[in-house]
C-alpha cells in the first residue's frame, strides 16, 4: 500500500512574492528618481527666473538704463553676419536720467574688447551713434544742436553700434556682451548668443536671447 505524497510549494510561493516585491521596489525607485529630476529642473528654472526678476528690480530701483530691445542688422544686401547692432534704451520711471555724452559702451565678443564713446555724426569702430525716437521730440533733454545729450523718462534713444569693431561682424551662434557704463550710477550689462541660423532675415531680434 502506497502512501500519497503531498508536494508543498511554499518556498516557490515565497520566491514569487519576493520577486514581485522587488519589481515594485525598483519601480518605486525609478519613479522617485524621475520625480527628483523634475523637481531639481524646476528649482533651477525658478532660481534663474528669480535672479532675472531680482536684477530687473535692482536696476529699476537704482534708476539705471532700461534696455527695451536689441536688433541685429545684416545690411540691405543681407550679408552672412550681423554687422550693425541697434539698441533701444530709456530709463526707469522716476529716475533722474543719464547724461549720454558721458556714457561709454563696452563691447566684448570672443577675444575682442572695445570701448565706445558717443558721436552723433555716425557709428565707427570707436564711436557709437544715438538719436531719439521719434526724432526732434520737444520737451526733453535730448538736443544735440544745443549740446544736450540727456536721456530721461520722456524719451527713447536708438543707439547704433558698428560691429566692424570686431572684424566681420557677428556670425550665427556667437556670444556678445554689451555694457552700458554711465557717468554716474550702476553699469547695465546685456548678454546674448546669436541664433544658430539667420535664415533670410535682414533684421534679427536679439532681445533676451
Amino acid at each position: 500500500m502506497h502512501k500519497a505524497v503531498r508536494l508543498y510549494l511554499r518556498d516557490e510561493d515565497d520566491a514569487a512574492i519576493g520577486i514581485g516585491t522587488l519589481i515594485i521596489f525598483i519601480a518605486l525607485v525609478l519613479v522617485a528618481a524621475i520625480a527628483a529630476a523634475v523637481i531639481i529642473k524646476t528649482a533651477y528654472s525658478l532660481k534663474n527666473q528669480a535672479e532675472a526678476t531680482g536684477e530687473g528690480a535692482r536696476q529699476e530701483v537704482s534708476g539705471s538704463i532700461k534696455v527695451i530691445s536689441l536688433i541685429g542688422d545684416r545690411g540691405a544686401a543681407v550679408g552672412a553676419n550681423v554687422n550693425t547692432l541697434w539698441c533701444y534704451i530709456t530709463v526707469w520711471d522716476g529716475s533722474r536720467g543719464v547724461d549720454v555724452s558721458k556714457m561709454r559702451l563696452v563691447c566684448r565678443a570672443a577675444n575682442d574688447l572695445d570701448e565706445l564713446s558717443l558721436d552723433t555724426t555716425g557709428a565707427t569702430a570707436t564711436r557709437y551713434d544715438a538719436d531719439e525716437v521719434p526724432p526732434n521730440t520737444a520737451g526733453n533733454g535730448w538736443d544735440p544742436g544745443s549740446n544736450m545729450y540727456f536721456l530721461d523718462a520722456d524719451n527713447i534713444l536708438k543707439i547704433e553700434i558698428a560691429l566692424s569693431l570686431i572684424g566681420a561682424g557677428l556670425p550665427p551662434n556667437t556670444g556678445f556682451t554689451l555694457q552700458f557704463v554711465p557717468g554716474s550710477g550702476p553699469m547695465v550689462s546685456e548678454y546674448f548668443v546669436t541664433p544658430p541660423s539667420y535664415g533670410g532675415d535682414r533684421y534679427i531680434d536679439l532681445t533676451e536671447l
